[in-house]
């Protein structure tokens, strides 16, 4: 009895190890130490990973946060930080929201989505 016990507490443990994989976190984080607040977005586990520019360089990302079909460009710079409200180092303008914009449109294209492993 005592041998099943510690069997199913390892199973137990086990499965509540492999399901925090499963809450992995992609997204915007806002980080409100700064004002006004800064803007960064998280596209691996633990927000291990973001978009930023080489250094000196930003970094353009296509990006459907709110999952709408349409992905929108915004510009992060070489600290990660995403640019907001403001003509960025290459010339373009980006609206409050960090979006892309030309003649104050916000500049879109359809979002492409691939099953795991198929992306081309």
């Amino acid at each position: 009895m005592k041998k099943a016990l510690t069997v199913f507490a390892a199973a137990a443990m086990v499965s509540v190890m492999m399901a925090s994989n499963a809450f992995a976190y992609i997204g915007w984080v806002r980080d409100t130490r700064f004002t006004p607040e800064r803007w960064w977005y998280s596209t691996q586990d633990n927000f291990g990973d973001w978009y930023r520019g080489e250094t000196g360089k930003v970094k353009w990302a296509w990006i459907d946060s709110n999952h709408d079909g349409l992905e929108e460009c915004y510009c992060f710079g070489d600290d990660g930080w995403m640019k907001a409200n403001q003509r960025t180092p290459d010339g373009y303008y980006v609206n409050e929201k960090g979006q892309w914009t030309v003649n104050g449109v916000v500049q879109t294209r359809s979002a492409h989505y691939y099953a795991p492993g198929t992306k081309k």
